[in-house]
């Protein structure tokens, strides 16, 4: 409740424009919801019965924006608010950039950062961005480039950056620290005496230990990052990143590069991101090229191609991983036939045999379509892999335009995951459910 009340404090005062001279991105509340009923009958057990769920949000963004202080273009001071305000789901109460899994409920987290420009030159107050996340691959893998981000640094008392910026390039050196200048050097420094102050906690409250005894703490971590963005013409981008940990464990040095170059050329688009992080003896490489052609006007019905290679050291033994897969895509607005949506997935994966895979290389096929008529979606979907189980899900949206109703969307389906045994006998037959959906929105 006291930071809660620190930020409200903290937006009243920004909002009174004494400081700042301009003031931008005050939200306006917006609140929707939804209430629906499915009936379901499964054809296996035979069970029925009914299920309710709800939702409401009401959100209240107090601020989102930046402002700006007094002075000419060629140098100022910024400072930007992002996303202060509230959501309230579920009866509960969430910072606006929080889902409703947060075990953040009723925090009213503050995001504000400043910097300070010079031509073209800048400075930023506050703890730099590390983090690459260029290549996803989740964390059924070894050493994921992606295990050691930004994440490890949200506890850390901050630091800053500067750099240079124009049209064509970009450049920033980053440096943060692990403690600040009063830690003690036993790192425990929370007892409070009559004073109100942090005192060592060798020393009893009442003996008044003032605050400049701290003992420094000499040895100190820091972190130190690089960033480059380069853009020779428009919709060509190749963003580069580095940093580096001597001590991010033990004595072993944390070295990290990631790099997000992107060609967007209609009706072609290629995106190569790449990481690397290496720790000790451990290290991890990944890249995903993707290439991507679109056959209709931009936004409109595709085709993609899609490669992720990777490969780590795990203390034994290197294990790479490969995953090959070809995507078709008709949208239902800008495609070759209107109200037609439809996808075709060929994936081929374990290429290389992953340590943590089947050994045999695996292959899924996954499809679905579905067609507008005026407000009658009839759809289907289905799938096929290599475990030899096919999937199959077929039903029909009525929604506003075919029902009458304007907020209201009736759904008849029928799902089955398995209508196939799988080779190693783990899946049984099945016949699948049958449900039917009412949901009214606002």
């Amino acid at each position: 409740m006291r930071k809660a009340l620190l930020v409200f404090a903290l937006v009243a005062f920004l909002a009174t424009g004494t400081v700042f001279a301009e003031l931008t991105g005050v939200g306006e509340p917006t609140v929707s919801g939804s209430v629906s009923t499915t009936f379901g009958y499964d054809l296996d057990n035979e069970g029925s019965g009914f299920v309710n769920d709800s939702s409401l949000t009401l959100t209240l963004p107090l601020l989102d924006g930046s402002m700006t202080k007094g002075g000419d273009d060629g140098m100022y001071g910024e400072i930007t608010v992002k996303e202060i305000g509230f959501q309230l789901r579920e009866g509960e109460f969430y910072d606006v950039e929080e889902d409703d899994t947060s075990a953040d409920a009723s925090i009213l987290a503050a995001s504000l950062s400043a910097k300070l420009v010079i031509q073209d030159l800048f400075v930023k107050l506050g703890n730099p961005d590390f983090e690459m996340n260029n290549v996803d691959v989740g964390t059924s893998y070894g050493f994921d480039a992606n295990a050691y981000k930004n994440d490890q640094l949200e506890n850390w008392t901050g630091g800053l950056s500067a750099g240079f910026m124009n049209d064509l390039v970009t450049v920033e050196l980053m440096l943060a620290s692990e403690k600040d200048y009063r830690d003690s050097t036993d790192d425990e420094i929370l007892d409070v005496d009559d004073y109100n102050g942090p005192f060592n906690n060798d020393t009893d409250d009442e003996g008044d230990v003032p605050l400049d005894t701290y003992t420094a703490n000499e040895d100190n971590n820091y972190v130190f990052g690089a960033a480059l963005t380069v853009a020779p013409m428009e919709g060509v981008s190749v963003p580069v990143t580095f940093s580096y940990d001597a001590d991010a464990q033990g004595d072993d040095a944390l070295i990290a590069v990631g790099a997000a170059p992107s060609i967007a050329m209609a009706p072609v688009t290629v995106d190569i991101p790449v990481d690397y992080v290496g720790l000790g003896d451990l290290y991890g490489f990944e890249a995903q090229p993707k290439v991507s052609y679109c056959l209709t006007e931009t936004g409109g019905s595709n085709v993609a191609l899609d490669f992720l290679f990777g490969t780590y050291e795990e203390s034994i033994a290197a294990n790479p991983l490969g995953e090959l897969s070809f995507t078709f895509t008709e949208t239902e607005t800008k495609g070759f036939v209107p109200a037609l949506a439809a996808m075709l997935e060929v994936s081929v994966t374990d290429l290389m045999d992953y340590a943590d895979k089947d050994a045999d290389i695996g292959w899924d096929v996954d499809a679905e379509a579905s067609y507008n008529a005026n407000g009658l979606k009839p759809y289907i979907n289905g799938g096929y892999g290599s475990n030899e189980v096919f999937d199959l899900g077929v039903g029909v949206e009525m929604a506003a335009a075919f029902t009458g109703f304007d907020n209201t969307v009736f759904t008849l389906d029928y799902t089955n995951e398995a209508l196939t045994e799988s080779e190693d006998k783990t899946t049984a037959d099945e016949s699948g459910r049958v449900t039917f959906d009412v949901t009214v929105s606002f």
